[in-house]
């Protein structure tokens, strides 16, 4: 996907989102529309010609961005109309380009052009999405897919997005991993204190003052409260409890031999 005329943010968005979700739509909403299908960067539609940019540019200043665009009166239209539309001289390219798309269309996508007729419907459907999981097991999982729920892309709120993203982009690291409460509760501390860190340095920021650094913050908050626990653990002789619950796999800390404490970030 070419995103080089979009901002930095909003290209980090973009990718996030390609990666984290995939499409669910039905061959019966997809057929609904079938003229509505884009052109461009579309998995259903893999002709390369329609990957070059400056083609891309021509067709969407002619108007033709979706594959009803590319027919007339139930036909395809002819490398002539094309290049008088976009200005491209070559009418071989261009009729390269019309029965590429013609004959890269799934099956049923070709029956649907042939049975459909202008104003069959007028309302674009709902995008339904899903999280992009692999093959991640649910069962028993620290990682779950179950909240939060999706439903169509337009209504699904920019909070349920997010915790998506996060859970598919992190996925690797994650699965494998069998649900504890003292693992909720370490996640929910650490995603507390990650969320603390972004605002205090954003706040930071607006008043001129302080560390800048979320992470650098996040480290330093995680620290003061390990040495806390940790003392309270060894002053009430209980270590084993506070290996349970904060040493977890040995990620943020553990004890040496003699019972002291060993930060691991």
């Amino acid at each position: 996907m070419d995103l080089s005329g979009t901002s930095v943010f909003y290209q980090s968005v973009l990718r996030a989102w390609s990666l984290a979700l995939r499409n669910t739509r039905s061959e019966v909403q997809l057929c609904s529309l079938v003229e509505e299908e884009p052109l461009f960067y579309n998995p259903l539609i893999p002709v390369t010609e329609l990957t070059f940019k400056s083609i891309c540019l021509r067709f969407q200043r002619a108007g033709i961005t979706k594959l009803g665009d590319l027919r007339f009166d139930e036909d395809w239209k002819s490398g002539e109309v094309l290049r008088a539309a976009t200005g491209i001289m070559s009418v071989r390219l261009l009729q390269r380009i019309v029965e590429g798309v013609a004959s890269s269309l799934p099956t049923f996508l070709k029956e649907a052009l042939q049975h459909h007729s202008a104003g069959d419907q007028e309302t674009f459907p709902s995008l339904p999405i899903a999280a992009e999981m692999g093959d991640h097991q649910e069962e028993g999982a620290l990682l779950s897919f179950r909240t939060p729920q999706l439903a169509g892309f337009a209504e699904v709120s920019k909070k349920a997005l997010y915790s998506i993203c996060m859970k598919v982009l992190h996925r690797n690291s994650l699965d494998g991993l069998k649900e504890s409460r003292e693992k909720l509760c370490l996640l929910n501390f650490l995603i507390g204190q990650g969320k603390l860190a972004v605002w205090l340095t954003r706040k930071n920021k607006l008043q001129g003052s302080g560390t800048l650094d979320p992470e650098l913050l996040l480290r330093a908050a995680v620290r003061i409260r390990l040495r806390i626990e940790y003392a309270y653990f060894k002053t009430t002789h209980n270590l084993p409890a506070f290996h349970r619950v904060w040493g977890q796999g040995g990620v943020l800390c553990g004890t040496d031999e003699e019972g002291g404490l060993l930060l691991f970030f």
